[in-house]
């Protein structure tokens, strides 16, 4: 009867181990009664603890549960309603899945589950400001995104113009000013400083102002190479690998971006019919790591598609070490000017080899 693997029995029976462990907090909470909102909170992150978990556990990696725990902690920092300490979640976690689960996939989670409770034990740092000194860009970084904050779309365009206008390259933009923001924004989301409409709102407005750079990223000249970009099947967060697929155009590829959350078959059918000398693909959330696993695994069995090289780019890649490798890439690279250059040599080892075939 129990013949799933333990992540998926964790993904099955997420509605009864939550209400389990609901419950329990509940039952340990002290001070007022949470209103709606509050309970909304706790409920969303205990449905990301289960999706890190199962996702820890699928690419037997406790580091990633690690990386949720740590986000967590600033998560719940402006919290004053969160009473229940994490140690105490993670032990009714721990009970929840002895509760529902067979006894050796019990096993396995409890692994994971100790793991998070030695690491939350400790108190761990986290970035607090992804705007800092060594930003060249620092000062207009902070402008823009206080212009976005004030929901300032046109003055933000103003300003991102005027860069322009003074010789600021469009590469020094994206990494400088749009990527630092975007990632303050996240933290601001994360920390509860922002509501989600107002992310949203930066997140579209950046999006926006890019689109005014096309007429200089675009041009009709020879191309030398051709790459495909997505965001990984279930991650709606396709900003930065937009950004690198600018990058490569500017560069003088011939860029196939397709955005985010497109099936793998959609993808793999598009690099078929494209034959590109190179394919990036982004993850932003880590739980979906094991989903670019998948993809490129199921590009290695295809004849057609086996040596195409591979990009991965994203937060979880650049926190975990080595995790590219372990999802079968070619290479990692943490911004566009990094991939280009990784990129040509890649296609440069490759013609190599051909040729010596």
């Amino acid at each position: 009867m129990f013949s799933s693997a333990a992540d998926e029995l964790l993904l099955h029976y997420q509605d009864e181990l939550l209400a389990y462990v609901s419950e329990k907090c509940e039952s340990e909470h002290t001070g007022t009664d949470l209103n709606k909102v509050q309970k909304s909170r706790s409920q969303e992150s205990w449905t990301y603890k289960l999706l890190y978990l199962a996702e820890a556990l699928h690419m037997k990696s406790p580091e990633i549960f690690h990386l949720y725990l740590l986000w967590d902690q600033a998560w719940t920092a402006g919290e004053k309603s969160d009473t229940v300490g994490m140690v105490k979640k993670l032990q009714f976690l721990d009970d929840a899945c002895r509760k529902h689960l067979p006894a050796d996939k019990h096993a396995e989670v409890n692994k994971m589950i100790a793991s998070g409770i030695e690491y939350a034990s400790v108190k761990q740092t986290h970035v607090t400001d992804f705007l800092t000194a060594e930003n060249p860009l620092l000062s207009f970084a902070k402008d823009y995104l206080s212009l976005l904050l004030d929901h300032k779309k046109a003055e933000a365009f103003d300003l991102i113009t005027g860069l322009r206008q003074k010789g600021i390259t469009i590469e020094d933009i994206y990494e400088y000013i749009f990527k630092a923001t975007q990632r303050q924004v996240g933290y601001l989301w994360q920390t509860n400083q922002i509501e989600v409409g107002q992310e949203h709102y930066c997140t579209a407005a950046t999006q926006v102002i890019m689109s005014s750079f096309y007429p200089d990223i675009f041009t009709s000249g020879k191309k030398t190479f051709k790459m495909v970009a997505c965001a990984a099947g279930g991650d709606i967060h396709e900003m930065g690998i937009r950004m690198i697929a600018d990058v490569f155009e500017m560069d003088g590829w011939d860029t196939h971006y397709l955005g985010g959350n497109l099936p793998d078959y959609e993808i793999i059918k598009h690099l078929k019919i494209n034959n590109p000398d190179l394919f990036a693909v982004s993850v932003t959330m880590p739980y979906h790591l094991s989903k670019v696993q998948k993809l490129i695994a199921s590009m290695r069995k295809d004849p057609a598609l086996s040596e195409l090289p591979v990009l991965v780019g994203g937060e979880p890649f650049r926190l975990l070490e080595g995790m590219w490798k372990r999802v079968g890439a070619d290479g990692f690279a943490e911004n566009g000017m990094i991939a280009v250059e990784l990129a040509n040599n890649l296609i440069k080892s490759k013609k190599v080899r051909d040729e010596a075939a």
